[in-house]
């Protein structure tokens, strides 16, 4: 009986409490960063998520199995961030010359 005691307690320690720090650029950022949750819980550890919202436009947690998924609300950076020119217009080119010299190759 005391074997199985012990077998059990061995068993639970090897368990981690792990909280991941996400911020919640783009769907690509949560859908790898729900992966990672996905396999750690499979493994058997407890993980939480922290997402603070940098993209309003970004909703999912890409996970199911984290124990628990705390989104922070962030208004100004929210704001920022869908103002960047990469973000309104992702598809525009953008090529910035570093010295006067540059030459453009085309």
């Amino acid at each position: 009986m005391l074997v199985i005691i012990v077998f059990g307690l061995v068993l639970h320690a090897e368990a981690l409490k792990i909280i991941l720090y996400q911020p919640a650029f783009g769907h690509s950022h949560m859908q790898f960063s729900g992966k990672l949750v996905d396999i750690l819980a499979d493994a058997g550890h407890e993980v939480h998520m922290l997402i603070p919202e940098w993209n309003p436009e970004t909703t999912s947690d890409g996970t199911t199995r984290a124990v628990s998924s705390r989104r922070i609300k962030s208004s100004s950076h929210g704001v920022v961030f869908t103002q960047l020119d990469h973000i309104k217009d992702p598809y525009r080119v953008r090529i910035q010359l570093r010295f006067p010299t540059d030459v453009l190759p085309f």
